[in-house]
């Protein structure tokens, strides 16, 4: 019998029948999966005992009993859950914790330390999730080819702007063939942004939190992406060795135009959650400022082009094109030869 029917001493029997969760489960969803159709069918064997029988179980023993259970499967859990790296496998994890939970506490078994141990596994769950995303942002960057987006067509220009939230009244009035000032990296780094959200979202589905809550996890698991992630890999990008001087004005156009969807971002988060922004302990993205130190960054680089020499030749500024910012935010033509034209484009 898969019941412990021993009576109750001071101290629960070392008789819990419990099944290991083998070294490569965490490896695999069906591993868990049998991991916890094993326990779910101990207990409910012990609650039907306790309910069929008269003196065989107490609720003291089987709640004694549980709860000795409980702290082992949530040591385990925490242990093997910590080697998976890849978030499709956390969020199956997550999902089988909550039907395991739920499950059980149908039964009158209290479940609050399998939540609890949840919070700690989406915390895990994000950290995948950046990692996941740096690769991304990695291969976006590589791809580009650091030149202002050409639009053929009228079509071509509605396909950005329904990716990336541009508007600029001057270059609306131009006739086609046409540019946009940033490159093709900025949109994409926008949509990838917004999938980031939706995939840290499915991890609060079904966790019995408040909207406001998960709100707020959503903002500051985005701070993350945006403080973290994606300005590291800028960092990182702006020490390529291809990098030159024309691809770093480019840069700065394209971290510029990022910053200033920042508010849009904000938008996409209240569209989900419907928690007002007006709200006393609504996080805010602080990506706008992270952005800034970059481009200060990218002005300290800057200079070290105008001061330095390239292969045995000076750099010949004159030769770079002239990079005019969108007339949406300001209109000073920036020459990326001088110094206080970085400066001046920055401020």
């Amino acid at each position: 019998s898969l019941c412990c029917p021993f009576p109750m001493s001071g101290s629960v029997p070392v008789c819990l029948c419990l099944f290991p969760l083998s070294s490569s489960s965490h490896e695999t969803v069906e591993g868990y999966r049998r991991y916890f159709n094993q326990i779910v069918g101990f207990f409910l064997v012990e609650d039907h005992v306790l309910h069929s029988t008269q003196g065989l179980l107490t609720r003291a023993f089987t709640d004694e009993l549980w709860n000795m259970a409980l702290s082992k499967i949530t040591a385990v859990l925490r242990t093997h859950s910590s080697y998976c790296s890849d978030p499709d496998l956390v969020l199956e994890l997550k999902n089988l914790i909550v039907i395991f939970a739920d499950t059980l506490q149908g039964y009158g078994y209290p479940v609050n330390r399998l939540f609890d141990l949840l919070f700690e596994i989406r915390d895990q769950y994000n950290e995948t999730l950046l990692k996941k995303w740096a690769l991304v942002f990695r291969e976006i960057f590589e791809l580009d080819n650091y030149s202002p987006i050409p639009v053929e067509t009228e079509e071509e220009y509605k396909s950005v702007v329904s990716r990336f939230p541009f508007h600029d009244a001057e270059i609306e009035k131009q006739d086609f063939p046409k540019k946009l000032p940033m490159s093709q990296s900025v949109p994409q780094i926008y949509v990838q942004v917004k999938e980031f959200i939706y995939a840290s979202l499915k991890f609060s589905e079904s966790l019995h939190r408040s909207w406001t809550e998960i709100d707020d996890m959503l903002r500051k698991s985005t701070n993350l992406l945006l403080t973290r992630t994606l300005s590291g890999c800028l960092q990182n990008l702006i020490k390529k060795p291809h990098i030159g001087l024309t691809e770093l004005v480019q840069i700065i156009i394209n971290t510029t135009h990022l910053e200033q969807a920042c508010k849009y971002l904000e938008d996409f988060i209240t569209n989900i959650t419907n928690v007002s922004p007006e709200t006393v302990h609504t996080t805010r993205l602080y990506g706008l400022s992270t952005f800034k130190v970059f481009l200060f960054t990218c002005v300290a680089a800057g200079s070290e082009y105008a001061c330095c020499w390239n292969k045995g030749t000076v750099i010949n500024f004159t030769e770079l094109p002239v990079l005019q910012r969108s007339s949406s935010t300001c209109t000073d033509v920036v020459l990326p030869g001088s110094y206080l034209a970085f400066s001046s484009f920055c401020q």
